[in-house]
């Protein structure tokens, strides 16, 4: 079951996210996005929270910010259920999303381009000293 995070999953998305990133918690503050309407954050749950997307709105366009799901978890499709949750339920037509991601990390290179994401431009040491992709998908 995909859902809308609530404060009491705080403590869980945190400490998921530290293991993606150690400085998840300074990074991203879980709290302040719950509370901030133009923040959506997306849980994947049946038995536990397995997965997170936290997404940005700012007028018509939309920014993934992350996607985490644990990593005994992955190459399962609820990176894609999650996205295809997010595409159904929130952007209006001809809403734009934007993203980015290492030029490294070809299995989400690989998901995003699936999704309907394309390339169309570089960040030039975006992560420290690996480039990032900048991709775009518009709903139609």
């Amino acid at each position: 079951m995909i859902r809308i995070a609530k404060k009491e999953d705080i403590n869980v998305i945190n400490n998921m996210g530290s293991l993606y990133y150690p400085n998840f918690i300074n990074t991203y503050n879980i709290d302040d996005y719950i509370k901030n309407s133009n923040y959506l954050i997306l849980v994947n749950e049946e038995l536990n929270i397995n997965a997170f997307l936290i997404v940005l709105k700012t007028f018509d366009t939309w920014e993934i910010e992350l996607i985490y799901v644990n990593e005994k978890d992955r190459k399962k499709g609820i990176g894609t259920k999650l996205l295809d949750y997010f595409f159904n339920n929130y952007p209006k037509q001809n809403s734009q999303i934007f993203l980015e991601v290492s030029v490294e990390n070809n299995n989400a290179i690989n998901l995003y381009k699936k999704m309907g994401f394309n390339i169309i431009s570089i960040r030039k040491k975006y992560y420290n000293c690996i480039d990032a992709y900048i991709m775009k998908k518009i709903i139609s």
